[in-house]
């Protein structure tokens, strides 16, 4: 479906780039781009810091940040692939929510 040209130019010129915040704008909009794809949309968030959002702290798990930091492997990943998942976690930390990924160091 196409845009109207007006429709357009009424969202630029209600929200016109700004140099300095640049990174905040395009990962802001790359987030709500990403609204059908969640793990996108987490990791996004998770690399850049944007959108700006409030604490959500998962309830059934201590975490010591604001946010939880990955995703834990499913029950079937650890069925049918025990012993490198094993391996994984020797490498990097418990398998909760709280370890960090290997780029977030």
């Amino acid at each position: 479906m196409e845009i109207p040209t007006a429709d357009i130019d009424t969202y630029l010129g209600a929200n016109p780039f700004d140099a300095d915040n640049a990174l905040e704008q395009i990962n802001t909009q790359y987030w709500v781009a990403s609204f059908l794809n969640g793990p996108e949309a987490f990791a996004n968030f998770q690399r850049s810091g944007f959108p700006t959002l409030a604490p959500n702290p998962f309830p059934a798990q201590d975490i010591s940040g604001d946010f939880i930091n990955r995703h834990t492997y499913p029950n079937d990943e650890i069925a049918v692939n025990g012993d490198n998942l094993a391996e994984a976690v020797s490498r990097m930390g418990p398998d909760n929510l709280d370890t960090k990924v290997w780029w977030d160091q």
